[in-house]
Order: structure tokens, then sequence, then C-alpha cells
């Protein structure tokens, strides 16, 4: 039996590339319509291109717009917000910043089978 080590979502890149494997990463997030407001800690499924992962807001930074709070717990429709993003389980996701490159730098995310928000990786931590 052969394994093929390399599995849908992965990239193949030169070495030095921009794109990193994380499991955490900060993104710039625009919500839609959502029936329910975005709590931290709350799971959704995360996409990029053809992946999917389980993951969730485990901090919000702040609310582009809003105003200035100590501690946001939760996000409502039609807000954008700088959040921290993190994989759930083992998960990583091969990102790359938005700035670096437009097509592997966005993110799409649907709970309940809804697509509630779109946006751009902003910044990551190489782990």
């Amino acid at each position: 039996m052969r394994i093929n080590p390399i599995r849908i979502g992965d990239l193949l890149t030169k070495p030095g590339s921009p794109v990193k494997t994380v499991n955490k990463f900060v993104a710039s997030l625009h919500l839609f319509n959502m029936d329910k407001p975005l709590l931290v800690g709350m799971p959704f499924v995360l996409f990029r291109n053809n992946t999917h992962v389980p993951a969730r807001v485990s901090k919000i930074i702040e609310i582009v717009n809003g105003k200035k709070k100590k501690k946001i717990l939760h996000l409502v429709s039609k807000q954008t917000a700088v959040v921290e993003i993190e994989l759930d389980g083992h998960n990583t996701l091969p990102l790359t910043k938005y700035e670096d490159n437009k097509i592997l730098g966005r993110i799409v995310i649907r709970r309940e089978g809804v697509t509630i928000g779109a946006g751009t990786v902003v910044d990551y931590s190489e782990d």
C-alpha cells in the first residue's frame, strides 16, 4: 500500500516562500447577516480555497469603527473586526498574509451550514 503524504489543500512552494503552516493567526473579519452573535470560543468551519478546518475565535482584538472596550466578548451581523482565530485540535493550515498573496490570504467562515463571514489574514505567529 502506498501512502500519499499530499492532501487536498496542501501547497507546494519554494524555500523562503511567505506561505507558513499555522494553527493560530490574526484576521480582519467582516460578518454577514447572522441569526446569533459570534461569541469568543464558538466553533465554526474555516475555509481557505478548497480546504476546510474546524476553528474558533480565540480573541477579539478590536471592532473596526466601533466603541473602544476593554474586553469584547461577541460580534454581531455586519460588523468588521480584527480577531485572533485558532484552529481546533492539532489542525494546521498553510496560509499567507493577504498583502503577500491575495488568493491564499482570504478566508471564509461558516456555522451551521451558513456562510457568516469572510476576511483576510493580517498576521500569524511562526511556531
